[in-house]
């Protein structure tokens, strides 16, 4: 297991931390979930913001009938909180552990000195919040305007655009429901799609994850998908 030292040095999050002013970073709190524990509740206010030191959690509002969308899944390095926290407003997503999960929260107020002294992490928090509306607004569309297969394919090149280096298959880290709930669809419209590409030799479907075998058929399969 590492060390609070060794995951404030990891680069996604050292970046954000650089020019912390030192008052500040004595008041970060560090917190560690079980997979599955709830983070933040949606429609709760929280007077923190948070960065996810490892692994991953899921960012989903749910529905009055118990139905999940999954809105994304964040990473080491990346935050949540920075939208409701200015206003004091409600969470509007839930955020939950999928994997075992660390973070490091800081309270409002030692914040909000922070954005107004570091100017280039004021300059970090304007760009990602940039990216990820960019980012929101893409896959507003694309659920709107393109097929499940279409959808899962480039979702399944973009989860592996890191990892074209490294030894193949590449492997992602998922399962059915999580993949539902991220489109918003049924596990039974998931499993058809799933089955369609494992056929095709383009993935294949183990308990926890998908590996996908041939990266260029998927994007040739999303392709085809887009243009009929």
């Amino acid at each position: 297991m590492k060390s609070k030292i060794q995951r404030l040095s990891e680069p996604a999050v050292a970046h954000m931390l650089a020019g912390c002013p030192q008052d500040t970073m004595q008041r970060w709190e560090f917190r560690s979930y079980e997979e599955g524990d709830i983070v933040c509740e949606q429609d709760e206010v929280y007077d923190y913001f948070f960065i996810i030191l490892e692994v991953q959690a899921s960012v989903y509002r749910m529905a009055e009938s118990g139905k999940r969308y999954i809105q994304s899944i964040y990473g080491k390095g990346e935050y949540f909180g920075e939208l409701e926290i200015f206003g004091r407003y409600p969470f509007i997503c839930a955020i939950e552990a999928v994997t075992p999960l660390h973070i490091m929260c800081l309270p409002r107020d030692s914040f909000m000195r922070w954005i107004r002294q570091d100017h280039e992490f004021l300059l970090y928090i304007t760009r990602t919040l940039c990216d990820s509306f960019y980012e929101l607004s893409k896959k507003t569309a694309e659920d709107m305007l393109y097929s499940l297969t279409y959808r899962v394919c480039r979702y399944f090149v973009g989860k592996i655009a890191g990892q074209r280096a490294l030894e193949q298959p590449a492997r992602i880290s998922t399962n059915k429901r999580l993949l539902s709930e991220l489109f918003g669809v049924t596990q039974r419209s998931v499993n058809r799609v799933l089955r369609e590409l494992q056929d095709e030799q383009l993935i294949e479907v183990q308990h926890d994850s998908i590996l996908v075998l041939n990266p260029v058929g998927l994007e040739e399969k999303a392709e085809r998908e887009r243009d009929e």
